[in-house]
């Protein structure tokens, strides 16, 4: 079982050490420099630490006085670190199970939030190595996890499927085989026993499912078989 609190502080911490130059390009997430990425981090954290730390049952309010410098501003570095910082402390208080908002179809308890913030970190943390020409690698467990939680949670938070009905298996190696199942106007369905015969196959090692599915590298580097509208379409129809 993956201790995803741990994780998260290990993330953090590569987090801080991968930021260097503050203008510098962030390729994989288009538009965006390294500063805005900050940004978007600190403000992801500052959102579900208060989730956390004030109980809300539904997605919280912009606060009455938003405290964040902008993203041209330096202090963005020490800004994120510190919302980081509450992050976590937040996370060490909260019981897992108790009532918590969450955006997927699952329970909504306090345990979304630190395998929410793991991965969110985990990613972003491969975009500013990546950025500084160093990508590093995600933890097997952890990548697997990655995936599943990009099937179970981000399609069906992206609503009903409206496209022609079919099936998309995603194979992890020596790993679980994920069957997304898609049918109009209902939400896309995830189990790991496959019983159906698939449109499309995506296989590969953890990471490099992962990688492809969050759009940091190409899908085609892990389509095995089927036709690869499919998955773009998926892609596509996400809501990240």
């Amino acid at each position: 079982m993956i201790d995803h609190l741990q994780g998260l502080r290990e993330e953090i911490d590569r987090v801080r050490a991968a930021v260097d130059d503050l203008d510098a390009p962030v390729p994989s997430c288009p538009d965006w420099r390294v500063r805005d990425l900050l940004y978007h981090l600190g403000s992801v954290y500052r959102m579900f630490r208060r989730v956390a730390d004030e109980g809300w049952m539904e997605r919280p309010p912009r606060p009455a006085i938003d405290d964040r410098p902008e993203a041209r501003d330096d202090r963005i570095v020490a800004w994120t670190e510190e919302q980081a910082e509450l992050l976590l402390r937040a996370l060490g208080r909260l019981d897992p199970a108790a009532p918590r908002w969450n955006f997927s179809p699952g329970p909504q308890v306090g345990a979304f939030i630190p395998r929410r913030m793991h991965h969110e970190t985990v990613m972003h943390r491969w975009d500013l190595e990546a950025a500084a020409g160093r990508p590093g690698t995600i933890d097997e467990p952890v990548a697997v996890d990655g995936v599943r939680e990009y099937l179970e949670v981000f399609l069906p938070r992206s609503g009903r499927w409206e496209g022609e009905a079919g099936v998309v298996h995603t194979v992890v190696t020596d790993g679980p085989t994920f069957e997304l199942g898609l049918a109009l106007d209902q939400l896309p369905t995830v189990r790991e026993t496959p019983g159906r015969a698939p449109d499309a196959v995506v296989a590969g090692n953890a990471e490099s499912l992962l990688l492809a599915w969050w759009d940091r590298t190409p899908l085609t580097d892990v389509l095995q078989a089927g036709d690869l509208s499919w998955v773009q379409q998926i892609r596509r129809f996400a809501r990240t």
